[in-house]
């Protein structure tokens, strides 16, 4: 643009009727502020042609209202560098945030915590400006200027993709931003700023947008995280919204209002607009609070003023928030029966909440439950006499659904399991004690029990019968100068003794398979004294068919004067959840003297051993058939069997909790199979998952010692239509529809759907 007239509304006319200065002035090329942009109705300025956005983030329903009539453009641009640097000029497409390409600048995206590394495109990174739009720097601030403004950065001088290494004088914006699909940049947030709610950045910009699809009567809106007064270390989203007459009148009318009639807000709740926004928006991002204003604030530059919305929020104590929130929703419907009665003690109890603030349709996992809380909700309502499983918690996740169906259906009472019952009726049952007795080398007599093993038993045997050392573990634990050798030797003795899982050896029966035998035999402790020496001499002896699948050693180091106890163990005898419950037994044993009964591991065995062959295997026919999956990652053509031989270590951070019916491992299943869909370029995934088998209606199995993990095929139709609360709610259903199936263990399933590839490619 060139040869035109800057023409510049009298302070009155900007404030009260810029649409008559834009007539008057003959105005075809406007830049202004979405906030300014929403006052303007866009039939009154007729002779506008181009309108720029710029200064605040532009929502879709704002694009949307102008592009028919105009030229519409998104700027961006900080002051460092003159008046903007990107645009995005395109009339379709458009997504809130999207803020284009360079104009008279080059853009650069780069790691947030280190500018001299560039981040992986579509990687959200801090954008930083080059070009001679730039700034020199700050007036009479060396230090800031020189913070801000960054010369040669090592990427820039190592140069790459064809092109030379050079200089270069950049601005660091502190904005977050990352590339789309068509080359765009998109702008997500402030580096130094974010918007995070319990952890969990919030698109702000997003928010609004949805909330504008669901309220199309606001005039104007603003969300913004606000803190309530005294408590700057609670966040939550609040919504802000300048109703028309009609809105507020219907809202009045709904008796909404709050009684103070001088507050500069008062406390509303849209319930349809909320209802609609939780089908679009995940429970983080659902504001907590919404807030009628009579004239959304603004800054004498247009923009909508942030600061002022929060001193709004923060003139609210958490307290009336709560108490508003709820006078708005109603009251929650109280139990009338003494199951509801009981259920809402238990929920409270589990999640540690008051069971006054439980109402009958509440839903468990909205108020902080998850698949562990679950496990120990069904612990807690058998020791009430009230029986759950966690199968039919998932399913009806309502404290007024759960109360009312059948829970008897899939659980099982405690029950005592006579010794050797679990062979079968058909089974001699001395013949095979004194036969395993043999190849476990122990006299008969001191066999207390012998079951088949599980699948994943199985399994575990023969990958360390093909490569000796592999799942078995060695625990190394420093004793404090003040334990006693004898007392800390005591307790493990009456730990191991009261739990058979711990005193289990594998065999292989030449009728029967590989059957577990229970040997009533204490611990034999070895004694060294130097512990790396130890470490590796233990490592050479096997863990065998018949071989113990336990050792313990004590290690004394004088010279060091530190001693050490070292417990080997296989995979085949325990799992991640048991090895705390082992440790604090023996903790228990030591410090008090006294040992709690384990549930026996033969539980989950008999458990699995009425899981009908059939049924399982129509479940996974059905769950994989007619599977296009293509393997993730992809072997290489002159690869057929992969071996690892490298490992990294990535922790993820806890994922902060948030109010949902969703569960963690739910978002992660779905997390992977976004991505795994992009990589292969199908919309049919198929991964495999871990789970704890904790799920499995066993009395006790939230307490028991063994391993109950299970390796389960996952399957995921990514279809783009789908929204995210369907596709998460698909596949919450299909983990506890799998429940009953998940122990079928992947080699079985492999065997059973013998032309399935999918199955195929994770075995």
């Amino acid at each position: 643009m060139f040869g035109g007239c800057v023409c510049i509304p009298s302070e009155d006319d900007r404030r009260n009727d810029l649409a008559k200065a834009i007539n008057t002035l003959d105005v075809n090329w406007a830049l202004l502020t979405p906030t300014v942009a929403q006052l303007l109705v866009p039939s009154t300025v007729a002779n506008l042609e181009v309108l720029v956005l710029a200064g605040e983030q532009v929502i879709s329903t704002e694009w949307t209202r102008w592009q028919s009539r105009v030229q519409t453009i998104n700027g961006y641009g900080p002051t460092e560098c003159c008046i903007f640097c990107t645009a995005f000029p395109c009339s379709q497409g458009f997504r809130s945030g999207t803020i284009g390409k360079s104009i008279a600048s080059v853009s650069w995206v780069v790691d947030p915590e280190n500018h001299d590394r560039l981040a992986p495109r579509g990687a959200i990174g801090e954008l930083l400006v080059e070009g001679p739009i730039l700034a020199r720097g700050y007036l009479n601030d060396a230090e800031k200027t020189s913070a801000a403004f960054v010369d040669d950065p090592a990427w820039l001088l190592r140069g790459g993709g064809g092109h030379a290494g050079r200089h270069g004088r950049m601005y660091k914006t502190g904005d977050l931003v990352h590339y789309d699909a068509d080359g765009n940049l998109v702008y997500v947030g402030r580096k130094d700023g974010q918007v995070k709610v319990r952890g969990q950045r919030v698109e702000l910009g997003e928010i609004e947008h949805q909330l504008h699809e669901c309220m199309p009567t606001v005039t104007q809106m603003a969300v913004e995280v606000i803190s309530p007064a005294g408590e700057q270390d609670k966040a939550m989203v609040a919504a802000f919204l300048q109703l028309d007459d009609e809105a507020r009148d219907a809202l009045l009318l709904a008796g909404q209002k709050t009684e103070d009639d001088d507050s500069p807000a008062q406390v509303v709740f849209p319930a349809e607009a909320d209802k609609k926004l939780a089908d679009r928006l995940p429970s983080y991002m659902m504001p907590e609070v919404y807030f009628a204003v009579t004239r959304l604030p603004m800054t004498t530059s247009g923009k909508t003023d942030r600061r002022r919305l929060r001193e709004i929020g923060a003139s609210f104590s958490a307290q009336q928030l709560a108490e508003l929130r709820t006078q708005r929703q109603g009251p929650k419907r109280q139990p009338r029966t003494e199951t509801e009665r009981t259920l809402r003690q238990l929920w409270a109890r589990v999640l540690n909440i008051k069971a006054e603030t439980i109402g009958m349709d509440d839903s468990f996992f909205r108020l902080g439950g998850d698949s562990i809380a679950a496990m120990k909700l069904v612990g807690e309502a058998r020791r009430a006499e009230v029986q759950l499983s966690v199968a039919g918690i998932f399913r009806n996740p309502k404290l007024v659904d759960l109360a009312g169906v059948d829970n008897k259906q899939g659980h099982i009472i405690a029950e005592d399991i006579p010794a050797f019952s679990l062979l079968g009726e058909a089974v001699e049952a001395t013949q095979v004690r004194e036969e395993v007795a043999a190849s476990c080398s122990v006299d008969a007599s001191v066999v207390e029990d012998i079951y088949p093993c599980s699948p994943l038993q199985e399994g575990l045997i023969s990958l360390t019968s093909k490569r000796a050392g592999d799942y078995i573990m060695q625990s190394v634990l420093e004793l404090r100068a003040d334990v006693d050798e004898d007392g800390f030797r005591a307790a493990w003795e009456r730990v191991v003794m009261s739990s058979a899982v711990l005193r289990t050896q594998i065999v292989q029966h030449s009728k029967l398979g590989l059957l577990q035998a229970v040997v009533a035999e204490g611990i034999r402790w070895t004694e060294a004294e130097d512990l790396e020496e130890y470490l590796e001499k233990d490592k050479s002896v096997s863990m065998a068919l018949g071989d113990p699948l336990t050792r313990y050693a004590l290690v004394k180091e004088a010279k060091e004067e530190k001693r050490w106890m070292v417990w080997t163990i296989h995979h085949a005898l325990y799992d991640g959840w048991s090895l705390p419950r082992i440790t604090g037994a023996v903790a228990r044993a030591y410090a008090e003297g006294v040992v709690e009964q384990q549930p026996g591991f033969h539980a989950f065995v008999k458990y699995l051993a009425q899981q009908g062959p059939e049924a399982s295997t129509r479940y996974w026919q059905g769950a994989l058939d007619d599977c296009q999956a293509t393997p993730f990652p992809p072997l290489p053509p002159a690869v057929q069997q992969p071996v690892a031989d490298a490992m990294m270590d990535y922790q993820c951070p806890p994922l902060p909790k948030e109010p949902s019916d969703t569960t963690t491992s739910t978002l992660v299943r779905a997390a992977w199979a976004i991505v795994a869909g992009r990589h292969t370029n199908s919309d049919d995934v198929v991964f495999g998952a871990t789970v704890t088998g904790r799920n499995a209606p066993v009395a006790g199995i939230e307490a028991m010692v063994g391993p109950t993990i299970a390796t389960v095929p996952v399957r995921v139709r990514v279809r783009g239509e789908q929204s995210v609360p369907a596709f998460l709610e698909e596949l919450q259903q299909q983990a506890t529809e799998m429940i009953p199936f998940e122990q079928t263990g992947l080699q079985r399933i492999a065997n059973r759907l013998v032309n399935n590839q999918c199955i195929n490619n994770l075995t």
